[in-house]
Formats: C-alpha cells, structure tokens, sequence
C-alpha cells in the first residue's frame, strides 16, 4: 500500500501510541522512519518498527521514560538513553547540543546506553535548519574484520555531518563500510548477488554471496582507512560515554539478547559548531551554495545528466509516496 509522508507518520505514531507511548514522542519516532524511507533506505525505515513494537512489550524500552542529564559542564553534557525510545534520546540531545553551542560556540553531548537512532541525518538536519553544524556518530555490532583478521570486532559504525547552505542543508549520513547490513539481508531476500567490493566471507576473501558476507566481514570503506574510521567512531560513541564498544555491542536493532535476557548499549555523541561564532552566516551559507554550484557544474562524462549532491534525495522524495509491503503492514496492524 502506499501512503503520504504525513500518513505514514500518523499510522505509525498510531501504533506506538496503542502501546502507551505518549503523542509527542510517537511522532518524533515516526517522523525518523519515515526520513529513512524518503531517502530511499527502507533497512532504517518502517520495517524496524516491528523490533521497537517488541522492545516495549518486552520492557526494554519504558514507554514515557525521558532521557536525564547525568554529567554536565558549560559546553558539554552526558544524558541517559538507557530503555528510552531512540530518537527521543538523539532528539533530546540534538536540543541540548544546539542550546550550549548558541552559548559557547561549540558544544558536545554524549548519549550512554543508547537505544537505535535509525537515520543519523535526520538529526544532524535539524541542526543545520537552525543555522548550525552538526555532527553524529554512532556505533553498532561487530561487522568487519580488522585488516588482516578474521574476527568481526568493530561494527559498521556511521556518522552524519549536514551544514546550512542558501538551499536545502548538506546531509552527509554514511557508514563506515561500503554498505550498510541491511543491504546484505536484502540481497538475501530478493536472492540477488552482491558485488564484490561489498563483503568478505568468513576466510576474508571477497564474496557476491550476500549470505557469505553475513557470515564473514562487510568491507570498509577504503579498506585500512574505513577501519580507522570506524575505530574512531567506536571510541567516540561508545567509550567516550561509558557506554558498551566493540564485541560489547550486540544486536543490530534495538541490542537486546533475547536468549540471555540482557542489553548491551551504545553510544552516540553530538557535536554541534555555532557558524556565527567564527563568520558571519549569510556569508558562510553563500559560500557553501556557491561550491555546491560549482560541483554540479562542473564538467561530466558523457552520459550523465546530473551530479549529486548529499541529501538532495531525501528533499527530491519529500513529497513522494511511501510504499508498505502489505505483509509488514498487516504485521503491525496485527502486532499487541
């Protein structure tokens, strides 16, 4: 079936809601899904609502819990995310963030013992719409192999940096790897191959058997130099706040192991720059339209129309709509 941006919200706030989650905080949740589904990846997008259903009705999210400062300074802060719904943790921190950057020019906001934040770049957009910087990064399951290993011990790690322009923001949201694992269950689902520059199998050769890659390592970006970014990530996410790192994270959803009863936690860190504490922001936001133009200007092989600029997509979607596999659908109607 295919619904509006505001349909898709709605229904989905719907469900959380019959759940005991409050409006506000139902619709912050949705408003994430649905961003993922705008920029064309359903992995992040309403399919995981299935695996937050579950979180609520096995406790491991407490419907009305808010996020608490635990550790404060002028320019830096440390909230609980434990059993709180996501994007009501990142969306709290993002405020925060944005709040003392305005004070101090720049600020940092760590989440411990975080839930799923789903699209890193609906976050880091918001900040940008407020004539700010931001910058997230996350962490996630062991997914790659160090190299030269054959061990999966860092995850798949993304980060997210979007900054105003005259336009719409530039929104960078990536992973450390070629791919996310959501591209990897795909291939699976519709048994397609892969390429090769995807994943490793479980010998660290490279495979186009997506199921192979599961079992083994998905690549880096770059190889060495996606790792090193990835370890970056891990430690600024996760150590930084106290929260779980490298094979201390399990899960690839809400990071529960429903076998043992238990949930290792994550982290996030936001990092937020005030543009007008360092230039004048109509300058600064000219500037960056201007570079823009002069990349899609520039010239191209023969063939292409068009070259793309992050987080064009998701802006070119906003007014699409968001097709449901029925089957998904009719499990969240059915889901209590």
């Amino acid at each position: 079936m295919e619904l509006t941006r505001e349909q898709a919200i709605q229904f989905i706030a719907r469900k959380l809601a019959s759940l005991g989650v409050s409006k506000d905080d139902a619709e912050k949740t949705a408003e994430v899904l649905v961003e993922a589904e705008l920029r064309e990846d359903p992995s992040h997008g309403i399919s995981c609502l299935l695996s937050i259903l579950k979180s609520i009705k096995n406790k491991e999210i407490i419907s009305g819990k808010k996020p608490e400062i635990i550790v404060e300074n002028n320019a830096t802060a440390i909230i609980n995310g434990e059993n709180i719904l996501g994007p009501v943790s990142g969306i709290s921190a993002v405020n925060l963030a944005m709040k003392k950057a305005k004070e101090h020019g720049i600020s940092a906001v760590s989440i411990r013992k975080s839930h799923h934040l789903f699209t890193l770049g609906y976050y880091t957009k918001i900040i940008a719409l407020n004539n700010l910087i931001g910058i997230l990064t996350t962490s996630t399951a062991p997914a790659i192999f160090a190299p030269g290993g054959l061990e999966k011990v860092l995850g798949t790690n993304p980060f997210s940096i979007s900054i105003p322009s005259k336009e719409n923001p530039l929104v960078i949201d990536m992973s450390s790897t070629h791919v996310a694992r959501g591209k990897l269950r795909e291939a699976v689902k519709n048994e397609k191959n892969i390429p090769l520059t995807w994943a490793l199998d479980e010998m660290g050769n490279p495979t186009n058997n997506p199921e192979e890659g599961l079992k083994g390592s998905l690549q880096p970006l770059g190889g060495y130099k996606g790792f090193a970014l990835a370890l970056a990530i891990d430690i600024l996410s996760g150590i930084l706040s106290e929260s779980a790192s490298g094979k201390e994270i399990f899960g690839t959803s809400m990071h529960v192991d429903n076998k043992d009863k238990k949930t290792a936690y994550k982290g996030d860190l936001v990092i937020v720059i005030d543009i007008s504490k360092f230039t004048e922001i109509n300058l600064f936001k000219s500037r960056v339209s201007n570079l823009i133009k002069d990349i899609e200007n520039s010239r191209k092989i023969d063939g292409i129309e068009k070259i793309h600029i992050p987080g064009e997509r998701a802006h070119k979607n906003k007014d699409k709509l968001i097709n449901i596999d029925e089957k998904l659908h009719k499990e969240i109607i059915d889901f209590n």
